[in-house]
């Protein structure tokens, strides 16, 4: 199941509400109460670790933006990426 930052930040928020408070939360999983509060605010990402703690597991997803110009552009970027490196093996 994927999650977005804000859900990933209301997990979070769940978490301290269920541990009694931020800084309960935080020492439970050896954090500190102001990193939590920054999360909470948005002001810094969710990390590994955090999401770890909260039992999820954080992945980089791409997607794709444009459907017509993708392809070709995939194609020319890796000829010219087995170009770069046939080069580099050469010498």
């Amino acid at each position: 199941m994927q999650l977005s930052e804000d859900e990933m930040r209301n997990k979070l928020y769940e978490a301290t509400v269920a541990a009694g408070s931020m800084r309960k939360f935080a020492r439970s999983a050896g954090i500190s109460a102001s990193y939590v509060s920054q999360v909470l605010l948005g002001k810094i990402p969710v990390s590994d670790r955090l999401a770890s703690t909260l039992g999820y597991e954080m992945k980089t997803v791409y997607e794709r933006t444009a459907e017509d110009s993708a392809p070709a552009q995939a194609a020319a970027q890796s000829s010219l990426w087995r170009g770069r490196m046939k080069s580099a093996l050469a010498r």
